[in-house]
């Protein structure tokens, strides 16, 4: 399948983000239930979706990841530090702005079956995807 220049951007663009991060690595999560930050993850989420030459949902799990981080990361967050971080803080299922962030960290998850999700994700954030789907069932 031939790639169009929209993903062949994304790609180029992917890897300019990571390679300019590699020195200044960018560890700080997104800070939970705070509209302002779900306004510039969205922002980022749309800018981000622009070089893309199809929906981010239909992407393969792995290139969800990468585009997710790439979200946070024009953000100013990073991606594993949120979702660990919402594993581990105190949830409320009715909370709007938590469910928000859940479902954009999720993203690459989407049709993912549970036995593949160590292709792409740590034990620990494993662990934190287990226990954010709990709440949010």
């Amino acid at each position: 399948m031939p790639l169009g220049i929209r993903t062949v951007t994304l790609i180029i663009f992917i890897s300019t983000v990571i390679s300019s991060c590699s020195e200044q690595q960018i560890s700080t999560p997104a800070p939970i239930g705070e509209i302002s930050v779900l306004e510039k993850l969205a922002e980022s989420f749309r800018n981000t979706s622009e070089l893309l030459s199809s929906a981010p949902r239909k992407l393969p799990p792995q290139e969800r990841r990468k585009f997710v981080e790439v979200v946070f990361r024009e953000a100013g967050y990073n991606y594993s530090a949120t979702l660990i971080s919402l594993g581990q803080a105190e949830l409320d299922p009715f909370n709007e702005h938590q469910r928000d962030l859940m479902k954009l960290l999720f993203l690459p998850l989407e049709q993912l079956p549970r036995e593949s999700y160590a292709d792409i994700y740590t034990d620990t954030e494993i662990s934190a995807i287990n226990t954010i789907q709990k709440t949010f069932r």
